[in-house]
């Protein structure tokens, strides 16, 4: 079975384990889903957006039969797009976005087990952890990718590189003409538009594209789509920067093991993290396996 790795810092994972939820005998890890708007990069969503708009929707919407331009999901944010300064452009649609539509909300996975570039970008320079999980969790989602009901509810998707694949294609396709049979009858035009654009949101989000140069990640997503500010919270970031975010449990009972980073003291680290994590049965945690330290 596929496993699917987060990578953190330990103190981030100290956390975690403080915020164990337990039900039943089910016990849950906690992690943070960070608002797409405020991402390290926020360009990404902008470039999911551009690659619809100009590589599939047009060629679904021909095939559909949709001749009308106000009709057109390619064509819904055309006053948002097209400026002379690409930074405004995208603070510009992200703040008309976020006011008024749901927003996506993601944990970041890989598929990358111990690997050395996500250890030294989402972990601490190697000094963290890397949580393994097996896709369970994930193939309960993923079973309903091609569901149009897809607001409001936890998805697990792989993220695409450079381009949109025949399958993927497919289910944009499925997706648009259902939604297409529902909001090209709306009479008033304002929720026309909003409804157009929620679901736009949605196909960029759930098919997730991102530029090609990020392929080495192999990234796999959770994501929750919400709108409103009920259960969001905040946090700072290093920069001063405010984060939404929102809490999404992941059965303990899926984690595999935890490779600790190659740059810390391994012997110590782990003998302190089983201690740790006896209550929760966890044992399986061992070194990475990459010869590079830098204590």
């Amino acid at each position: 079975m596929e496993t699917v790795c987060h990578y953190t810092t330990i103190e981030s994972f100290l956390k975690m384990v403080e915020n164990i939820s337990c039900h039943e005998g089910k016990c849950c890890l906690t992690f943070w889903a960070t608002s797409i708007y405020a991402m390290n990069d926020p360009s990404e969503f902008l470039y999911g957006y551009n690659l619809l708009k100009e590589s599939v929707l047009p060629g679904i919407e021909k095939e559909l039969g949709i001749t009308e331009n106000s009709l057109k999901l390619s064509n819904v944010w055309n006053n948002f797009i097209g400026r002379t300064k690409p930074q405004g452009e995208v603070d510009d649609l992200i703040d008309y976005i976020y006011g008024n539509h749901e927003t996506p909300f993601i944990v970041s996975f890989s598929k990358k087990k111990d690997f050395l570039p996500m250890w030294n970008t989402y972990s601490n320079k190697g000094r963290g952890v890397c949580l393994c999980f097996n896709n369970k969790e994930y193939a309960l989602n993923k079973n309903d990718i091609a569901d149009s009901k897809i607001l409001n509810k936890l998805h697990a998707m792989d993220v695409s590189y450079g381009e949109i694949d025949e399958v993927i294609r497919g289910s944009i396709k499925n997706i648009y003409e259902e939604y297409y049979q529902n909001y090209k009858g709306i009479s008033d035009k304002q929720q026309q538009v909003v409804t157009m654009t929620n679901i736009l949101i949605t196909l960029i989000v759930v098919f997730s594209p991102k530029h090609k140069t990020y392929d080495y990640e192999q990234e796999s997503r959770l994501v929750e789509l919400k709108k409103g500010n009920k259960d969001v919270k905040y946090r700072c970031s290093k920069n001063g920067r405010l984060i939404p975010y929102i809490e999404v449990n992941v059965k303990l009972e899926y984690l595999e093991k935890i490779i600790v980073g190659p740059c810390v003291d391994s012997e110590s680290v782990i003998r302190e993290l089983k201690n740790l994590l006896i209550p929760y049965n966890i044992t399986k945690i061992e070194p990475s396996s990459i010869p590079y330290r830098e204590y």
